[in-house]
Parts: structure tokens; sequence; C-alpha cells
């Protein structure tokens, strides 16, 4: 593994900024004092499992890759089934008082699994790979993460050779997205009774975020925000999920406008690097898992961003490697580990069993006509 400096001092300047946020978080809500602590736990935990991945070879990641897979599902079955709601979700599994989220990591374990199809131009089982999941974190209800496991799953069907399959699957996915707005706004009653009310009332309030309490105080905070940092004892205006969602309009309040125009350059320079790595890479499987990393770093970041300054409505999407919780720093630095990888050998096993096969091929063909 070769490091990347800057993009080390990028992370290291981010999490620096994420817990000094942190830390102040008490002042939000007296909960939060023990948010500090956790998000260190993982942190260290995310930096053992990044170290643990770089020392195992790929194949042998890849060679699992159904048995993560299925384990992924089972952990989405499980929530569904027996975690608690939180705010009308059922996403969380709580393990010694520490929450981690399942549909985060399939953002990770879908495009290991489904990745050799789509190069091979082999659709229907990566898409009946995407549906479950997909459908699964929708029940949650999810929309944040599923919006992103979609985005990755057209990421990953996007080829030269099949841009028929792409406009039939956009057309598809605007119709469908059509009808079902107009299903919320005159039928609104069917939506209730085959999903249950909680995803009724999550689409609602997505689509009037502008009226929202948690959208309005961020605003007011960043309008009052100051060029450089106040104080680590005070506090601008109560920003409901500050330490989460939110974040970013809490740095905002917190270090003032200076620094977080630095912070969004911080991102976009950690951006460049990985997209350097993305246009150097050469083996096709390496390339597109870049790619799926980048698919949801770039869209998360924007998003997010978007949603602080109230141009975009609430969902659950978090600042990669910023907002607090284990379940999005772990999944982070699971495919940051990945797009640090040398995993060539599975490209060239791959290529190597299809040079071979098309070798016996004519190796039979010659023999047929010898003989």
């Amino acid at each position: 593994m070769k490091i990347n400096y800057k993009e080390i001092l990028c992370l290291l300047v981010i999490i620096i900024f994420s817990l000094l946020n942190i830390k102040k978080g008490y002042l939000l809500n007296k909960r939060y004092i023990t948010f500090f602590n956790k998000q260190i736990i993982w942190i260290t935990i995310s930096l053992i499992i990044y170290f643990l991945i770089n020392k195992i070879n790929f194949k042998k990641i890849y060679k699992l890759k159904y048995i993560i897979y299925i384990f992924n599902i089972f952990l989405l079955i499980y929530v569904l089934i027996f975690s608690k709601s939180i705010n009308n979700t059922k996403a969380w599994i709580n393990i010694f008082g520490l929450s981690f989220q399942p549909s985060e990591l399939i953002k990770i374990t879908y495009p290991i699994i489904s990745i050799n199809y789509f190069k091979h131009n082999k659709y229907l089982i990566p898409t009946i790979l995407f549906l479950i999941p997909f459908t699964l974190i929708l029940l949650e209800p999810d929309t944040g993460n599923a919006i992103l496991l979609l985005l990755i799953f057209i990421y990953l069907l996007k080829n030269k050779n099949n841009k028929k399959i792409i406009n039939t699957f956009i057309a598809i996915s605007i119709m469908s997205i059509f009808i079902f707005i107009l299903i919320f706004k005159y039928k609104s009653s069917l939506i209730i009774n085959l999903f249950d009310g909680k995803l009724y009332y999550r689409f609602k309030r997505i689509m009037d975020f502008k009226n929202n309490y948690q959208i309005n105080n961020a605003l007011i905070g960043i309008g009052n925000a100051k060029l450089f940092p106040i104080p680590l004892n005070k506090l601008i205006i109560y920003i409901p999920e500050g330490l989460t969602d939110f974040m970013f309009s809490f740095h905002i309040c917190n270090f003032g406008i200076v620094f977080s125009i630095f912070l969004i350059l911080i991102y976009m320079l950690f951006t460049y690097q990985i997209i350097k790595k993305y246009l150097n890479e050469r083996y096709i499987y390496h390339k597109k898992l870049i790619g799926a990393f980048l698919t949801v770093f770039i869209s998360q970041e924007i998003y997010n961003v978007l949603m602080n300054i109230g141009l975009m409505p609430i969902m659950g999407i978090p600042l990669p490697f910023f907002s607090y919780g284990g379940s999005n720093i772990i999944t982070y630095f699971i495919f940051y580990s990945l797009v640090n990888k040398k995993i060539s050998s599975i490209e060239d096993k791959d290529n190597n069993n299809y040079k071979n096969n098309y070798h016996k091929v004519q190796m039979g063909i010659h023999s047929y006509f010898h003989n």
C-alpha cells in the first residue's frame, strides 16, 4: 500500500474538526455529553479495521463476497424485525451501547459482489442483488441510503455497450417517481395502507422541507455566524441533529465562515486525490470499485452541504468522516481501505480465465477442421 500523505492529512483535518464540534455538542443537548468518547471509540475501531483490511489479500475477501453479502442482508432483515424504532425508523443495531446501521455497509458489499457481473454484461443477477437490499432499506425507511445505493447501481450499470438499458431504466425510474408523486398527493391512504404510515410521513417531511424547524434553525445559525471561531463554551443557536445530519451548519456556527470554506477546500482536495486514482487505474474491477466510492462520497458531500443551507430536503445523509456516528465513519474507512488496496490479482485471474476459455475454443475449432 502506497501512502498518500495528502489524503491522510485531509482526513486528519476533517476528523479533528469533527471531534472539536462533537466536544462542544453538550451545549446543544446534555445527552450528547458521551458522544465525544463514543466517536473516539468508533475512530479507533475504524483505524484497526482499516489496517487489518490492508494486511489481508483481497482475493480472500473476494472469495467470501457472497457470505458477506448474505450476512449484510440478514442484518437488514434483523433490524426490521427486532430493532427499536428511533425517529420512526428501524435501522440500527445496538452493540454494547454503540449503534450501528447495516444499510451503510451495503454500499460496500453490493459493489464487491456485482462489479464482475456488470463487467461481463450480465444484468439480471446484479439487479436482483440490488433490489433485495434496496427494498429492505426503503421499508426501514432510510430514504438517504436507499438513494445512495440506487446511485451506485446506476453507476455500475453504466457501460458503453448498454445505452438502451440505461435509457430504459432512467425512463422507468422517472415514470415510477411521477406515479408515486401522484399517488402521494391524491391517494395517500394507499401508501399508508401498503407501507405503514412511517414511509408516508417520511416523504411528507421531505416534500415540506422548506417549513422544517431543523432547516430554519440551521439557516438562522449560519446567518449569525462570525468570520472566525467563537469560544468553545458559547452557542449561537440550538440546531436539532447538530452532531449528525446538520453537523456542517453546527461547524459554521462554531468555527465561522473562513474555517468552513477551508473545510470545503479540504474535502475538494481529498476528492481530487481519489479522482486521480480513478483516472490512473488500469484494472477495470478496481476502477469500478473506486468509482463506486466516489459516487457515494461526492453525492454525500454535495447533498449534505446543500441540505444544511436549506437547498435540499432533509434525508439521513451525513457528511463523510465528519458527522457523528460509527456507521458512517467505519463504512468509509473500510471503503477507503479497499480503494487503496492492490487488487489487480482479481482482474488478472478473471482475464486469464477468459483467455484460457478463448484458447480452448480456438484449439477445438482447429482440431475439428484438421481432422
